[in-house]
């Protein structure tokens, strides 16, 4: 499924896997903003659909390198999406991690 924000604009990409531990779900984000500074550090001249188009190339060329190397057998599938793995509530570990929700402790 797409991801909307309040305007309406796709924001990311939301599956669910299968892992070892029952049904989990998943959070990828399409930064455009993101691409948008990185194109304004470069000084390249990119409108926002542009932008919009590069961070959504980014997101499917990013899911395609990693599965590949799931299909290789490096790694398994929650392995890799792990970060984006969310609490049902929107929020990825990653985010909880970031806001001090989760804490792993000195190490």
């Amino acid at each position: 499924m797409i991801d909307y924000d309040a305007a309406g604009k796709p924001t990311g990409v939301i599956f669910g896997i299968d892992t070892p531990d029952g049904p989990r779900g998943f959070i990828l984000p399409a930064n455009v903003d993101g691409v948008m500074a990185v194109f304004a550090r470069q000084k390249l001249k990119a409108d926002r659909q542009q932008a919009e188009r590069t961070a959504w190339k980014n997101v499917h060329d990013w899911v395609q390198a990693q599965m590949a190397i799931i299909e290789a057998g490096m790694v398994s599938m929650d392995e890799v999406f792990l970060p984006y793995m969310t609490d049902g509530r929107g929020n990825t570990l990653y985010q909880l991690y970031q806001g001090g929700q989760l804490a792993l402790g000195e190490g």
